[in-house]
């Protein structure tokens, strides 16, 4: 599939700024083939000459919910106008750190095992689970 002029156009300028014209070698598809998005909605993505795709893709699991989609992009709104990387505890990290530790808690621990915030979790999940305590989740 031959992709549209627009979309080569655009894909001769990513060559001259990106060795290869790509960063992943899964977006190369070949000099005329290889696709150049404008953008994205629900589960679609439009290409530089507005040809519509049908993304299966999704940013390989991140855009589950489909891109730009309505209820995400309200709550980065909220999150972006009270600031974003604080470098001390937030409100919504502890309300995150509750809502892992209601449902996820030894997922957690298991995944995080070898940062310091993981052997924090690992010595707080020895004392919470019922137990004898000596096993960790």
């Amino acid at each position: 599939m031959k992709s549209g002029e627009k979309s080569q156009a655009m894909f001769k300028r990513a060559q001259a700024a990106i060795p290869g014209g790509v960063n992943s070698n899964f977006r190369y598809w070949g000099d005329e083939e290889t696709l150049v998005l404008k953008k994205g909605k629900g589960a679609y993505i439009w290409d530089q000459d507005d040809k519509k795709y049908i993304d299966y893709r999704l940013g390989f699991g991140p855009v589950i919910l489909g891109h730009a989609n309505e209820a995400v992009n309200e709550r980065v709104k909220e999150g972006l106008e009270i600031g974003n990387a604080f470098a001390m505890t937030h409100e919504f990290e502890i309300s995150a750190a509750e809502k892992i530790k209601k449902r996820e808690l030894g997922r957690y621990c298991l995944y995080h095992h070898r940062t310091v915030n993981g052997k924090l979790c690992f010595n707080y999940a020895q004392k919470r689970i019922p137990g004898d305590g000596s096993k960790p989740v």
